[in-house]
């Protein structure tokens, strides 16, 4: 059955290919007038010649009858774009401004000592020989005289009634330690 089916589609086909062998088409010369019809309707045969009252059929030659409707892009112009690409209804971000000179940061403050972790608590009398001063630290309680140096961090420069004066060493910075009433 199906080599009868064939054979029917083989017969069907070399009876409508025009199977006279002499039908081979000859490139035809068109006239320069742009109306090329009757130059070549002659050596087309009658099945394969152009419908010339057909609405619409574009000929080789003629100039497009209305030149103002839009056009496609070429394919190969599309086919560059990306389809896929996100579109919305807002326009485009604008660019991003260009970066302005980047200024040099201010230099950083000179460092300073820390607070005093000390409090002058009071004298041994003023008039002695060598008088000395009564620091604290929480529970630390130091007697220091003019010179001394406390936890290897400040110097004492001097003292009186109201106020010790020590030297931060790591920075050589003075600093003052006020008499507090506790």
């Amino acid at each position: 059955m199906l080599i009868a089916a064939g054979a029917a589609t083989f017969a069907v086909a070399f009876h409508f290919s025009g199977s006279g062998g002499d039908d081979i088409v000859q490139p035809v010369a068109r006239s320069a007038d742009h109306s090329g019809i009757a130059a070549s309707a002659a050596t087309v045969p009658a099945g394969l010649a152009p419908a010339t009252n057909a609405p619409g059929a574009a000929r080789a030659g003629d100039v497009p009858a209305a030149p103002d409707l839009p056009r496609r892009t070429s394919i190969t112009a599309s086919a560059s774009k990306d389809p896929f690409a996100p579109k919305g209804w807002l326009p485009p971000p604008p660019p991003p401004l260009p970066a302005a000179p980047a200024m040099a940061a201010p230099p950083p403050p000179p460092p300073t000592a820390p607070p005093v972790p000390f409090r002058f608590v009071g004298l041994i009398e003023e008039k002695s020989a060598k008088p000395a001063a009564f620091i604290a630290k929480g529970d630390a309680l130091y007697v220091v005289h003019v010179g001394d140096v406390v936890e290897s961090t400040y110097r004492v420069e001097s003292f009186n009634s109201a106020q010790v004066v020590v030297t931060y060493l790591p920075l050589q910075q003075q600093q003052t330690i006020e008499v507090t009433g506790g």
